[in-house]
């Protein structure tokens, strides 16, 4: 339908032991790049299964990909220049997931400071958040992000793992192989370790 909402997401069906990726398809770029995305959710499931590393490993096992995947974007896409772009778009995602995720933490964390606030007013505190931060934003645009309500304060962890995927991209930048091994070896760390322990494990 045209009216459809774009995105997806990857589940773990235990009683299977198998993944899942579940995506609305939108337009062939982003339906790609979503699937990028959502392909380190599936890869690192397929190799362990649950586990215990929490949201902030599994959103770098997405972003992640999604940096490793660059090099093989035009082909992805059919055409080298749209790949390009998508380095681009890519790239800036991530930064600005770092922004967004920070903003999001401070403003969650002082509306359950004081829980009473009216709507105005909580209008009124993102927007000045937000101008802090640098960023342009309707003041209400808070209220269409939905892990505001579902998952108050998951939003950090897209800024934390994009630091992380970040760091595993710039060393597949120096030495490719090793980049890809280090992304390897931290899904493994995850069976047993905590996201900053798993960091640790990896280097």
């Amino acid at each position: 339908r045209d009216n459809k909402v774009s995105g997806g997401l990857t589940l773990y069906f235990d009683s299977f032991q198998e993944p899942f990726i579940l995506i609305n398809y939108n337009s062939p770029y982003e339906t790609a790049l979503t699937f990028i995305h959502e392909f380190g959710h599936y890869f690192s499931y397929f190799q362990i299964g649950e586990h215990e590393g929490g949201l902030d490993l599994d959103e770098t096992y997405s972003q992640a990909m999604e940096l490793l995947a660059m090099p093989y974007y035009g082909a992805i896409l059919g055409d080298e220049e749209l790949g390009k772009e998508a380095h681009v778009y890519t790239v800036d995602g991530l930064i600005a997931a770092i922004i967004e995720g920070c903003l999001y933490e401070e403003f969650l964390q002082q509306v359950y400071e004081n829980p009473n606030r009216t709507v105005q007013e909580l209008n009124e505190l993102y927007t000045k958040l937000a101008s802090e931060y640098g960023v342009e934003v309707d003041g209400r645009s808070w209220c269409e992000v939905p892990h505001n309500y579902e998952m108050p304060f998951y939003y950090l962890s897209y800024s934390v793992s994009a630091v992380a995927a970040l760091e595993v991209w710039e060393q597949s930048l120096i030495d490719q192989e090793k980049g890809m091994q280090t992304y390897l070896n931290l899904i493994e760390a995850a069976r047993d370790n905590s996201f900053l322990e798993a960091l640790e494990e990896v280097g």
